[in-house]
């Protein structure tokens, strides 16, 4: 198995510029002007990944959640019976209570 570089001790250079060793860039596929995105993952963590992989990472999380359902649909049936709810409801306060007539 090819042994790959997983990590290396990076220095801050001027203009605050870090320099990604050859290892680490190769492992990643990280080629001359490959746009990469940062970003800080709690606190003191500088992550550095690929555009396409964090598509994959969205997609991986989010591929499960609608299925087959529409989540629309569901959305403006909810909606639907709540406004009957409503409408019942309304109905129900107009009418008041029923009072006979007293002579």
């Amino acid at each position: 198995m090819e042994d790959i570089q997983r990590h290396a001790r990076l220095r801050v250079g001027a203009q605050g510029r870090v320099v990604l060793p050859a290892g680490l860039r190769s492992a990643l596929g990280f080629e001359e002007g490959t746009t990469v995105v940062a970003y800080i993952e709690g606190e003191g963590r500088l992550v550095i990944e690929s555009p396409e992989a964090i598509q994959r990472a969205l997609l991986a999380e989010w591929s499960g959640v609608a299925g087959e359902r529409s989540l629309v649909d569901e959305l403006l049936a909810e909606r639907r019976a709540a406004a009957v709810r409503e409408a019942e409801e309304v109905e129900a306060d107009l009418a008041g209570p029923r009072r006979e007539p007293v002579d």
